[in-house]
């Protein structure tokens, strides 16, 4: 069967959770199973949406998503592990989010501008990393997303219909990374060696 570019994308991203579930729970001592659970629900309730987005014109999202190669491997370890503050990263992340969602909602029409907003919240994200020597690995992936699809919007109503969509999705990015950090703390490389660099594309 095949399937359109947003719900292949999909497919693809459980495909790869579920082939390395249990490979990370056995790293983890089991800290990455809520995770992985989490992804994977998630995932699969996005599949209606996507599909409804393939319908509505398929061909104009075949750039939209990073694909799913090229990734590093599972056993590449976490090298941030905490220190300091997880409050802190995890708050700090959800205000650099908040900031970009607010400040892109107003200029969804203004590719160029959006895509600096977004380069402005990948310079915070990677500041709270440091810091706080926590990644912060999903939020910088839906920031690159939207990144990715407002500079090929080139006008379509579809692509800013989708970054609108990522937008909605923002405030749920901290809580995941959080759900990585007991794995990552662990020296498990889980959500780092699993997302596509969206932005820039390659």
């Amino acid at each position: 069967m095949r399937f359109g570019p947003f719900e292949r994308h999909l497919r693809e991203a459980i495909a790869h959770n579920l082939a390395r579930r249990e490979g990370y729970a056995a790293q983890s001592g089991g800290r990455s199973r809520v995770l992985s659970l989490a992804l994977i629900t998630a995932e699969r309730g996005l599949l209606p949406l996507a599909r409804s987005f393939d319908r509505r014109g398929g061909e104009r999202l075949e750039a939209a998503f990073a694909p799913m190669r090229g990734l590093p491997a599972p056993e590449r370890p976490s090298t941030l592990r905490g220190r300091g503050s997880d409050a802190a990263a995890l708050w700090g992340a959800a205000a650099v989010l908040a900031h970009l969602s607010w400040g892109v909602a107003w200029r969804l029409r203004d590719s160029a501008a959006v895509v600096d907003r977004c380069e402005e919240a990948l310079t915070g994200l990677r500041t709270l990393e440091q810091a706080h020597q926590r990644h912060l690995a999903m939020c910088a992936h839906l920031t690159e997303s939207v990144a990715r699809c407002a500079a090929l919007s080139d006008g379509s109503p579809l692509l800013r219909t989708l970054v609108a969509v990522h937008l909605l999705g923002m405030p749920l990015a901290p809580a995941v990374d959080l759900l990585a950090w007991p794995a990552q703390t662990a020296g498990v490389g889980a959500r780092v060696n699993d997302l596509p660099r969206a932005w820039p594309p390659l």
